[in-house]
């Protein structure tokens, strides 16, 4: 809301089936800290595929497709990646 006020009230505007949930620090708050392995490792495959897809960034890998793309795990580094 901050860094654009008109987006925001466009898209709260839009009929998209969106909820807004404010971001506190207290009981009931939406803002949470956690480590992504502890929430990720158990999330459905798609849900790893939408993250591991929008945090690398990789060129030429089409988004809808990734999401049934096999992954692969690098032990040593923690890195996950799909397969090529």
């Amino acid at each position: 809301v901050e860094i654009d006020r008109y987006a925001f009230l466009t898209i709260m505007r839009s009929g998209l089936p969106m909820y807004w949930c404010p971001c506190f620090g207290e009981e009931y708050g939406t803002f949470w800290t956690f480590q992504q392995r502890e929430v990720l490792d158990t999330a459905p495959l798609p849900v790893q595929n939408y993250f591991v897809f929008a945090l690398t960034k990789r060129k030429g890998i089409d988004s809808i497709t990734t999401l049934s793309a096999p992954l692969n795990s690098n032990k040593k580094t923690g890195k996950t990646f799909f397969q090529e």
